[in-house]
């Protein structure tokens, strides 16, 4: 069985065009994010899924291997489903989509992804989360939380706070999605051919698709946090937690 991560890398973005270039340190963000996912030693390869050519270039100059995709893309999933086709890889295989704007994270939280589908094979798709500490977060649409049934499968994702206490006695628990996958090849093949919902729309969340079409998520508590890059302004927060 291979298990493969898959980091998928678009030039485009509304508030950071460029943003897998930005440098962070003398380095690009996306070889930051390379470096971390190397330190995963049970993932057999790596790749990174890129629609641009100045992208494909800078990867090949720190020694990555790249794969081009289509641009069109509507989510990251999407790439890595495409890149995963292009490698062949068999209906049993392990795929880790690996998110290329949190140069921070630590590789081998990846395992806990991985256990989890090698631990029980009827999972089709795994993430991570992690409890929030910062109240800020609770309110930022950018902070997507997500609410778990009592066997750690997710019910819901939302960009709003999840879920709502109505009673001020109850110790306030608020989980956050960090964004990172896994899934097993042939459900990955499958979830391209599944329909956008209205959830997933309204959310602009890639993995409510899943769970409308009545797939389950396990969702694997991660014991650290990982910073994603959304503005330029970002790069500074990353350096000082570098430094």
């Amino acid at each position: 069985m291979k298990i493969v991560g898959i980091i998928p890398s678009r030039y485009g973005s509304s508030r950071f065009p460029g943003k897998p270039l930005a440098l962070i340190k003398g380095k690009s963000m996306i070889e930051h994010v390379f470096l971390r996912a190397s330190e995963c030693e049970r993932l057999t390869d790596i790749w990174i899924a890129t629609d641009d050519q100045r992208i494909k270039s800078r990867v090949e100059e720190f020694g990555g291997k790249v794969i081009i995709t289509k641009r069109e893309h509507p989510t990251g999933t999407d790439r890595v489903a495409e890149a995963a086709r292009y490698l062949k890889l068999s209906s049993s295989d392990i795929v880790v989509n690996i998110q290329g704007d949190q140069p921070l994270f630590k590789g081998n939280v990846l395992n806990l992804l991985i256990d989890s589908m090698l631990n029980d094979p009827s999972i089709q798709m795994s993430t991570l989360i992690y409890r929030i500490r910062d109240k800020r977060e609770i309110d930022d649409r950018n902070c997507v939380k997500v609410v778990m049934d009592l066997n750690g499968f997710a019910i819901f994702f939302s960009r709003s706070p999840i879920p709502f206490y109505r009673d001020s006695e109850i110790e306030r628990i608020y989980y956050k999605h960090l964004g990172f996958y896994a899934y097993r090849m042939n459900f990955l093949q499958q979830y391209t051919t599944l329909p956008r919902g209205r959830l997933e729309i309204a959310e602009s969340l890639e993995q409510l698709r899943a769970i409308e079409n009545g797939i389950k998520i396990k969702a694997v508590e991660s014991p650290f946090d990982s910073y994603e890059v959304d503005t330029p302004q970002d790069i500074e927060k990353i350096e000082r937690l570098l430094s």
